[in-house]
């Protein structure tokens, strides 16, 4: 994420100002919009057409039913989106809408309240070095969802509910740090240290 951000010619600070609405400049790149109090991302995100970083942590998104499925919806119409921070929300699932971010370098949704990731997740995500589930309630991660990570660095698990870790190695050539410590798993079979 600091690299993304210290690369924005044009980043816009509205943390902390409890906002449920905002209007960035459209010529924005980076955009931190953590510490407010927003239960969706806002459609206005979507005249961002390049906006290559945005952090959205520690807000609301997904608190009740109602914006649950629509809460971050908005991301895939920002095809130029390489870094985006979620962390600390109310998410309860990750779907294939995201899955053609393919410029996506570093995902971070952790600390919210994932149950499930659908296969496809992360279709076109070939370029992301950085994915951050810890703090979670994740009880399986399917076969084939971490497939197309194949330039990934990073993963975090830990503090979810994983019968099992994913099977990684070969596939994965990059991964220096995997992090997959579980509150109900066995030893998991992979090719790295956990």
């Amino acid at each position: 994420m600091d690299d993304v951000k210290e690369s924005a010619a044009n980043a816009v600070d509205l943390s902390g100002q409890g906002l449920v609405a905002l209007s960035p400049p459209e010529n924005t790149d980076h955009l931190d919009m953590s510490g407010n109090n927003f239960e969706v991302l806002p459609d206005s995100l979507a005249a961002l057409a390049g906006l290559t970083g945005l952090e959205a942590y520690s807000n609301q998104l997904g608190k009740t039913f109602k914006t649950k499925a629509a809460a971050i919806s908005v991301l895939a119409k920002l095809p130029k989106l390489k870094a985006v921070n979620l962390y600390n929300n109310k998410l309860g699932k990750l779907t294939t809408e995201l899955a053609g971010l393919a410029d996506m370098e570093e995902f971070n949704i952790s600390g919210n309240k994932l149950m499930q990731i659908q296969d496809g997740a992360f279709q076109s995500w070939t370029a992301c070095k950085v994915l951050n589930l810890y703090s979670n309630n994740l009880v399986m991660i399917g076969a084939t969802c971490l497939a197309p990570l194949v330039a990934l660095e990073e993963l975090r698990l830990y503090e979810n509910q994983l019968s099992e870790a994913p099977v990684l190695g070969e596939s994965h050539p990059a991964l220096t740090i995997f992090e997959c410590v579980r509150a109900r798993a066995a030893r998991p079979t992979c090719a790295f240290p956990c």
